[in-house]
């Protein structure tokens, strides 16, 4: 994946897992990518698939602490409950 973290221009990142686990702010894309995603949410013990057509990459984001609390439409704690995939 290409880690939006990271100076632009640094090497994709090989991921060996198949889910992504947040321990902290995430921008990522991931491509390409199959044309089914899921989301694997075991705190509530629930699977969410995202079918996606013709965009070969998926941005997975969550903005975790600091970002979250500079954002006007989401309470500061929202973090632990917010993920954002997009198709691209």
């Amino acid at each position: 994946y290409e880690d939006g973290l990271q100076p632009v221009g640094s090497a994709a990142v090989t991921d060996e897992n198949e889910c992504v686990v947040f321990k902290g702010e995430v921008d990522r894309v991931y491509g390409p990518t199959p044309s089914l995603l899921t989301l694997c949410d075991k705190k509530n013990a629930r699977t969410i698939s995202i079918n996606k057509h013709n965009f070969p990459d998926a941005v997975v984001w969550n903005p975790w602490i600091e970002k979250t609390k500079g954002l006007a439409d989401m309470p500061d704690e929202a973090y632990r409950r917010f993920v954002c995939v997009e198709v691209g």
